[in-house]
């Protein structure tokens, strides 16, 4: 209804006129830019989570007559289970208090240096949203990187760790193999975010 009237007010016949969404005027074209970061951010945490489980895995092996004797002294693996849940729990709940702390300072920085870039950057805050955001991924982080050491844990022998002699466990087959996955996994992830 407003066309003709926006029409009438112009004397140049030759004026094309086109509608643009408040939200293109207001932020601009950078939702492409964004969902790129935010997709290599996602790596990122895969590819942290990869190491992780890595680490975990190898101190879990190296903790196997440990755990062992753990059992041996009664411990069920439901508790043994529950144990290294919790330690890799603190584990992960540290790393999202440093990973709060970084993204904190890291808006501060893109605020004061990104405005030529991202408009309205100084709008941006840190909601109860994006917390509950960060306590998800971390819940998820320690399923992801607690299952797989966690259940390679209570498979191990526990008479062949107290029969042995040594102090120290070697990998075993299986291990080994789930090991050269994680890395290639990793390697796969890690690959296109440095091409990008």
């Amino acid at each position: 209804r407003m066309f003709p009237i926006w029409r009438s007010s112009y004397q140049d016949a030759d004026v094309s006129f086109g509608l643009r969404d408040l939200k293109g005027r207001v932020v601009g074209n950078v939702t492409s830019t964004l969902v790129f970061v935010l997709a290599a951010v996602g790596c990122v945490l895969l590819i942290a989570c990869t190491n992780a489980i890595n680490l975990l895995l190898a101190r879990a092996l190296r903790r196997a007559r440990e755990l062992s004797i753990r059992s041996a002294l009664g411990a069920s693996r439901r508790r043994l289970l529950q144990y290294l849940a919790a330690e890799t729990a603190v584990l992960t709940v540290v790393a999202a208090a440093v990973g709060f702390a970084v993204a904190a300072g890291a808006i501060q920085l893109v605020a004061t240096y990104g405005a030529t870039y991202i408009p309205r950057v100084d709008e941006i805050r840190i909601s109860w949203t994006t917390v509950t955001w960060l306590a998800l991924l971390s819940l998820g982080s320690v399923l992801v990187m607690g299952l797989v050491p966690l259940i390679h844990s209570v498979r191990l022998s526990a008479n062949r760790h107290l029969t042995s002699g040594g102090r120290t466990a070697t990998d075993s087959p299986t291990a080994k193999r789930l090991r050269r996955v994680l890395i290639g996994a990793e390697f796969a992830i890690a690959t296109p975010l440095v091409i990008a």
